[in-house]
């Protein structure tokens, strides 16, 4: 067999393979606080037919972007109990693995490159882990790497640029303010492109991928709940999670330095170094 044919075979066998391994337990019983959190906010939501906002016993938190749990709410439906919770997430699991591996092949031209960063992405543990749980990473994972590919592609052609910002615009609208870092890190090298190209006609698709997947929430959320909502979503949620001003509430209290301080005291110095010799790693290839 050749390999022109033997590369589509052995993709569509590792992808099958992926697919088995992120679909086995989804039915477990839900594994931590978070997705308590969430399950309970989903209930809520059906029983009040409000899907703009989370609530928790009755009370609107405005903490994040409903529509993952939205995604999870039709899930459920079609699935039933924790397996259709999850299932969303452990699509997107597999679609942000079909960009890794599509763009892998774009950088090298190369299925057998392609099919190792693919299958070292999967068998990272905390990936696995996160994407298949009721949480919002999954699908923050699949735009921001949407973003990413879409930034190199940028640097070729500049329909890249619309992907790129489709991608920051999808990251916001799952995950909110978490998208800003990408956003800022890509945002020179966009920039670049459309110099480098002189595609500035683009700016007016581009504008509207983001605008369409970005704003709806926000401009909902105002809409609907007014001062209410900017004070509890950018004051209370995003403001004070920055400042690790917390308390004894949701998230963790320890100033700035909080989540580096746990990550220290929960996971261990070696994790930490790995973690900092892999961003030094990449900052370097980059």
């Amino acid at each position: 067999m050749s390999s022109s044919r033997a590369w589509p075979l052995a993709t569509l066998v590792l992808f099958a393979a992926l697919a088995t391994v992120t679909l086995l337990g989804l039915g477990d019983a839900l594994g931590n606080g978070d997705e308590i959190i969430y399950a309970q906010n989903i209930r809520e939501m059906r029983t009040s037919g409000e899907w703009g906002v989370l609530q928790w016993q009755g009370v609107n938190t405005f903490q994040r972007p409903t529509l993952p749990f939205v995604l999870s709410m039709f899930g459920e439906s079609l699935a039933g109990g924790e397996t259709g919770l999850r299932l969303p997430m452990a699509l997107f699991s597999l679609m942000t693995l079909a960009l890794v591996y599509f763009g892998s092949w774009f950088a090298t031209r190369r299925h057998d490159a392609a099919s190792i960063a693919t299958v070292l992405c999967a068998s990272v543990p905390s990936y696995h882990l996160f994407t298949r749980s009721l949480l919002s990473d999954a699908p923050f994972v699949t735009m921001t790497t949407l973003a990413l590919l879409g930034t190199l592609w940028a640097l070729r052609d500049k329909r890249g640029i619309i992907v790129a910002t489709a991608g920051i615009g999808g990251a916001i609208a799952v995950k909110s303010m978490a998208a800003g870092p990408i956003a800022l890190a890509l945002s020179p090298w966009l920039v670049y492109a459309l110099y480098r190209h002189r595609a500035y006609a683009t700016l007016l698709p581009a504008s509207a991928a983001f605008s369409l997947l970005a704003v709806p929430y926000y401009l909902y959320s105002y809409l609907r709940f007014g001062s209410a909502f900017l004070e509890g979503h950018f004051g209370w949620t995003l403001g004070k999670r920055v400042a690790g001003d917390y308390g004894d509430t949701v998230g963790l209290a320890g100033g700035v330095t909080a989540y580096g301080s746990h990550m220290w005291n929960a996971d261990g110095p070696a994790i930490v170094l790995w973690i900092v010799l892999a961003a030094i790693g990449g900052l370097y290839l980059w």
